[in-house]
């Protein structure tokens, strides 16, 4: 995995966390910052970032909530979406959390391993093997999340596009080395 694809998904993992003034900084920060060639991940966020840059925080706020946090099918633990509730599932989390400690990942958050903003960053930032693991782990559940965002008609959904764009060209690249 290269540096500016590691860029590309720690920018999609900023893009999908809670909503707040800093994050509007940030964003527009983070996309100023990627190397001029990187076309690609700036015309990813040309329609994401005019929506979390021109609306008000609480407006952010309240549309991530209702996007994220009322319906089960937009959730973002991505765990949930491979194994609903189910004792699996906490195998599932037990397993990254695990990963994550040994590869010295330290999240920012209390949230559950799963979170995919979380998920997002230690791909990042971990070692690629773990890294490329969990994004072939969980790929199918990145598409599905995708569509019922299109579904939805959420402003996410192009950023969801985005993560499934990125993470399937890391996998096939590795696949063919």
């Amino acid at each position: 995995m290269t540096d500016d694809e590691r860029n590309v998904i720690k920018l999609l993992s900023v893009c999908l966390q809670f909503p707040d003034e800093e994050l509007q900084q940030g964003i527009v920060t983070a996309v100023e910052a990627l190397d001029p060639p990187n076309q690609g991940a700036r015309a990813i966020c040309n329609d994401f970032l005019p929506k979390i840059t021109g609306d008000s925080v609480m407006e952010l706020q309240k549309e991530y909530t209702t996007t994220f946090g009322i319906d089960s099918s937009t959730c973002l633990n991505i765990t949930y979406h491979k194994f609903g509730n189910g004792r699996d599932r906490g195998q599932a989390l037990a397993k990254l959390a695990r990963l994550y400690r040994q590869a010295g990942f330290h999240p920012a958050t209390h949230e559950l391993p799963d979170y995919l903003p979380m998920l997002l960053e230690f791909v990042s930032a971990g070692p690629e093997q773990a890294a490329l693991r969990v994004l072939c782990e969980y790929r199918k559940q990145f598409r599905e999340l995708a569509a019922c965002l299109h579904e939805a008609n959420s402003t996410y959904a192009g950023v969801m596009d985005a993560i499934v764009a990125v993470t399937s060209a890391i996998l096939e690249e590795t696949a063919a080395k």
